[in-house]
This record gives C-alpha cells, sequence and structure tokens, in this order.
C-alpha cells in the first residue's frame, strides 16, 4: 500500500512542475543570409531564398529558461552544413567533457538563466532533398519539458 502512495506522490510531483513552471524557450531573434539582413524571420522559411554552395547563415538564438536555469543546448544540422555555435566562454561549464561546442553540445554553467547564442552556418553540398534541417535543443534545470525549434532552409541545385 505504501508503494501506491508513494508512485501518486511522485506523480503528483511531476504534475505540479508542469503546472507552475514554464518551459523553456528559443527564439530566432535574427537570420542574416551572406550578411544580408533583411530577412523577417518568424519562422516563414518560404519566405527565405533558397541557398546554393558557399552561402553562410547567421542564426542570432535568444535562449530564456523562464525563471529557471539552463542546463543543455544541443545543435543538430543535415550534413549539407557545416556549423559553429559562437558563446561566452563564461556561460559553459568546463567540468569534465560535458560541453562540446565542435558537436553542437553546450552544457551551461551554474545560474546562467538567459543568454544569446550565435550559429553560423555555410551550406557545404545540395542533395535531392533541396532542403536542410537544423534543430535546436535547449533544457531547463526545472527538468519540465524542454524546448525545440527546427529552421529549415530550401537549397538551389544551380
Amino acid at each position: 500500500m505504501k508503494i501506491n502512495y508513494l508512485f501518486i506522490g511522485l506523480i503528483a510531483l511531476l504534475c505540479s512542475c508542469a503546472d507552475n513552471i514554464e518551459s523553456p524557450i528559443i527564439n530566432v531573434e535574427r537570420l542574416y543570409i551572406n550578411g544580408d539582413s533583411n530577412f523577417n524571420y518568424a519562422y516563414q522559411a518560404d519566405d527565405l531564398p533558397a541557398l546554393k554552395i558557399g552561402d553562410k547563415v547567421e542564426i542570432i538564438l535568444y535562449l530564456d529558461g523562464m525563471g529557471s536555469e539552463l542546463q543543455t543546448f544541443q545543435l543538430e544540422a543535415d550534413d549539407e552544413v557545416a556549423t559553429v555555435i559562437d558563446f561566452k566562454q563564461s556561460i559553459v561549464t568546463s567540468e569534465g567533457n560535458l560541453t562540446d561546442a565542435e558537436n553542437g553540445r553546450l552544457r551551461f554553467a551554474d545560474g546562467v538563466m538567459y543568454t544569446q547564442l550565435r550559429v553560423n552556418a555555410v551550406v557545404q553540398e545540395v542533395d535531392e532533398s533541396n532542403a536542410v534541417k537544423m534543430n535546436f535543443y535547449l533544457s531547463s534545470k526545472a527538468e519540465c519539458e524542454s524546448a525545440q525549434e527546427v529552421l529549415e532552409l530550401k537549397l538551389n541545385q544551380e
């Protein structure tokens, strides 16, 4: 019988977390294509021009824990683009190998509740799908839901 009460207590705790704490958010603040920032990114991918090999994309992201400390950020991109994350060294932890910026993973230092990151991408190749996706994931120490933002860019085979 005690096990049932413990299980119910854990469920209630998880539900209260979801009710009281908001999930972290990822906002695309600015999008530059080959240095041009005349693109209104409100996730209107159809409004963006098709990219070709060598085109450079710069994405400014605002990350917010919504009252909780940030825990991890992960960037996963299709092989057609090479990506680099630009960030302030003071926002990430140097403990162990928790931060691996070359592979798109950042582990935030204690006390970081919001920050801004810059993701630079260069189109390396164009395949038959004519599109490339970059997935951004963010979690906070609240251990509630995490955030995901998907940026899809069209590619031009010319």
